[in-house]
């Protein structure tokens, strides 16, 4: 036999479910809200960049980024993995010229991490803006940095949709990942490289030069 409370028990339950899923819904509507007005001030051109380009570039604070691979007003994105990567590279095993050009850059984050907590904004001599797109409470990680780096690419993208992010990369690896996931890519200008790393179009074209292929003669398949 039902117990006459039960009716009401019943009723105070669903009452809790529905209290909890409009608080859900409520807390989803204010995150969104606060995402929106997060990316407001991003620009129409938006170059997101890796620890490789910040590494084997200039000082990415004197490069013009609103000339860079397009021309117009630009926003710099550097995902917190790079920020986190350089520091990491700052003292790891390596050689002691990445690890002196690391502690440098990473020096240069740290004055636009000052400059985004108190003046909310940080821009550069060329008027490009610089953000550092920060994981949000809870966010997990994927293991390896580069697939994280796109990862948070593509989430920009779709957050600031219809305006188009651009990775901005050297590494053969990195630009894999963007056209896998779909994301423009393009390269930092030769003329904004470090030339001792040896990076740009000649060294690519020595590099080609150098490799050998014995071409079969005509009818010989082996």
């Amino acid at each position: 036999m039902h117990s006459p409370l039960t009716p009401y028990r019943t009723a105070l339950l669903l009452h809790w479910e529905l209290d909890e899923l409009a608080t859900y819904f409520m807390e989803l509507q204010n995150q969104m809200r606060q995402t929106v007005e997060e990316y407001r001030s991003y620009r129409q051109r938006v170059l997101v960049v890796d620890a490789n380009t910040l590494l084997h570039c200039q000082r990415f604070d004197k490069i013009p980024w609103s000339r860079v691979c397009g021309k117009g007003p630009a926003t710099l994105v550097i995902p917190h993995v790079v920020v986190e990567e350089i520091d990491t590279k700052s003292y790891s095993e390596g050689s002691e010229k990445i690890r002196k050009r690391a502690r440098g850059v990473y020096e240069l984050l740290g004055d636009v991490l000052k400059g985004l907590s108190t003046e909310g904004r940080f821009e550069l001599h060329d008027g490009t803006e610089v953000q550092v797109l920060r994981d949000e409470l809870g966010h997990r990680r994927l293991p390896n940095n580069d697939d994280e780096a796109v990862a948070r690419a593509a989430h920009l993208q779709q957050a600031i949709a219809p305006r188009q992010i651009t990775v901005i990369t050297r590494d053969n690896g990195m630009r894999g990942k963007a056209m896998t996931w779909c994301l423009p890519w393009g390269f930092p200008p030769d003329k904004y490289l470090i030339p001792e790393d040896g990076f740009g179009a000649k060294h690519r074209e020595a590099k080609l030069a150098s490799i050998s292929v014995d071409v079969p003669e005509d009818g010989d398949d082996t």
